[in-house]
């Protein structure tokens, strides 16, 4: 145990809740563990006061308890747990493989002990990899009494990709194995109603047994919302190929050869995968130097100045692994500027007005001339935009999430 966090002297085990992550090292995935600290908060206010208690890495937890909102009526406890990762050398991977699946079901069983005694509301598994979630089923089937939620994250991908990899393809199947034996006890959570339409179809599923939720977002209020010149046009985060982030560089050279250029700037808040992505355009701005990924006070100083989010995503890329691009523009409620995909039409479905949806590359060029000539058609709805994305960013908070898994586990 690494941090114990106490706000209720209160020892009432039957309102406990256990969350366990032995994947996530060090500061990946805080805003994801964070919400779910805060819906198992959410669930235990229900009754009042109650217990949890956070297995994961040490530095991931050190992180954790300095996030965690400590005001509610709750007792927070974090337990350090040996989160180990295969070697990178292809002689020691094989025997650091054993290790790891040894050690990974050594503590699972350890915690499910725990869990046996205290008899918590929920064991909530944040993330797990594909094998595990195989291996681990059966323990999971064994406890009929205990209420398993799981979280299924982009490992859900290599269930759907059209072309898998080898590695990709054993990794679905363990998914697609492990999901299609659970029993009643245990329920999936996935992050869009798109995915559990899809994940029900493909393998003949009772809805009931999988709960979508929107992913989840920090809350925050837009300060910046007036058009301002230039208009910044910004690509959020890595620039990669997945992405099809190439497209700003032909865009932002469309814009320059209009008699408006001066009204417009592009920039890439973040870094760039120079071996997929080649820098084409000397008109866009890339905020990361040498390579480097930006500070999280910087990517959000460049965010709050920017004005309209770009949106590349093309085919079945970031359909069933949601696009942290995406998510930004939601959380940080800046206007998107997106091709059609099926992630972008799900959230315009949900928003209403939150941009411009647009069918092609052209269509979206012709878009961006228009705003850079400050075209009152489009330009007007901007401040409509920013509060129908404040509406929707709500939806994606952890009090929503809450809500909807409480009422899905009544039944």
């Amino acid at each position: 145990m690494i941090e114990t966090v106490n706000t209720n002297t209160s020892d009432s085990n039957s309102k406990a809740i256990i969350i366990m992550d032995n994947v996530i090292i060090g500061n990946n995935h805080l805003v994801v563990n964070s919400s779910i600290i805060n819906i198992a908060q959410n669930l235990l206010n229900e009754s009042g006061s109650g217990q949890i208690l956070f297995y994961g890495e040490s530095r991931h937890m050190e992180t954790l308890a300095t996030l965690a909102d400590t005001e509610k009526d709750i007792s927070l406890q974090f337990n350090s747990i040996e989160v180990t990762q295969p070697h990178f050398n292809k002689v020691l991977r094989i025997i650091s493989w054993g290790k790891k699946l040894y050690k990974d079901a050594v503590c699972l069983k350890q915690i499910v002990k725990e869990a046996d005694r205290i008899k918590p509301r929920f064991f909530i598994v944040s993330t797990m990899i594909p094998l595990n979630i195989y291996r681990f089923m059966s323990i999971m089937n064994s406890h009929k009494k205990q209420n398993f939620l799981m979280f299924l994250h982009g490992e859900l991908e290599f269930i759907f990709k059209k072309k898998p990899t080898t590695g990709q393809r054993i990794k679905g199947f363990f998914i697609e194995k492990a999901i299609q034996k659970a029993g009643p006890n245990v329920r999936f959570i996935v992050l869009s109603d798109y995915i559990k339409k899809e994940l029900v179809r493909k393998l003949s599923l009772d809805s009931r047994q999988i709960i979508s939720i929107n992913h989840p977002v920090l809350q925050y209020t837009r300060k910046n919302i007036q058009l301002s010149d230039p208009i910044v046009f910004a690509h959020l985060g890595v620039a990669n190929k997945r992405k099809n982030s190439k497209l700003i560089f032909p865009l932002a050279d469309a814009v320059q050869e209009s008699n408006y250029s001066e009204n417009a700037r592009f920039a890439i808040i973040g870094r760039i995968e120079e071996q997929e992505i080649q820098i084409a355009s000397d008109h866009v701005d890339v905020m990361s130097k040498n390579k480097q990924a930006i500070s999280q006070e910087a990517y959000i100083s460049h965010i709050e100045a920017a004005h309209y989010s770009l949106i590349f995503l093309s085919g079945d890329e970031y359909v069933y692994r949601i696009s942290g691009s995406l998510l930004d523009s939601v959380q940080f409620q800046i206007p998107i500027i997106a091709l059609e995909h099926q992630s972008v039409v799900e959230l315009f479905e949900k928003g209403g007005d939150i941009g411009f949806l647009c069918k092609d590359f052209d269509e979206m060029k012709q878009v961006v001339i228009k705003l850079s000539q400050k075209d009152p058609l489009c330009t007007d709805r901007y401040a409509t935009q920013i509060i129908n994305l404040k509406k929707l960013s709500e939806k994606f908070y952890s009090k929503n999430a809450s809500e909807i898994i409480s009422e899905a586990t009544k039944s």
